[in-house]
């Protein structure tokens, strides 16, 4: 919204056009120069306000820039999310898989162990009831 320079000219002139019509020497001549510091008021008004239009449309177009930003990132990252979801539902699933194998391979070594156990109840059992004991203390 840059002002119009065909518009801003013409302006101008108008305001000249009145000042000198105001330095006539006639009745209408302080009407004349109060219309012409007018329309300059006007003008400078003007030129502000399109001065600001333009200041808050850049601002708008970064706002919106920023805003397509955002959205974009936001996206990636709820697709970061979506595959962290994945990877951690197939570690929980690998991690129970290992935690049901190590209860199974426990479960074995237990098994074993009651077992070894038992044998070497037996070994010692033998052992202390067989009369190679005696005669090795001898």
């Amino acid at each position: 919204m840059m002002p119009n320079k065909n518009n801003r000219g013409s302006v101008f002139q108008m305001i000249q056009t009145l000042e000198f019509c105001s330095t006539e020497d006639d009745g209408a001549s302080p009407f004349l120069g109060m219309a012409a510091k007018a329309l300059a008021q006007l003008q400078c008004h003007n030129d502000m306000v399109t001065a600001a239009a333009v200041a808050w449309k850049d601002k708008y177009e970064q706002m919106e820039q920023l805003y397509n930003e955002l959205v974009e990132k936001t996206g990636d990252l709820a697709e970061e999310n979506d595959q962290l979801l994945i990877k951690c539902e197939q570690l929980e699933v690998d991690e129970s898989m290992q935690n049901d194998m190590l209860a199974v391979k426990i479960g074995d070594l237990a098994e074993e162990n009651e077992k070894l156990e038992s044998e070497l109840m037996s070994y010692r059992t033998s052992f202390e009831a067989s009369p190679m004991k005696d005669t090795a203390t001898i």
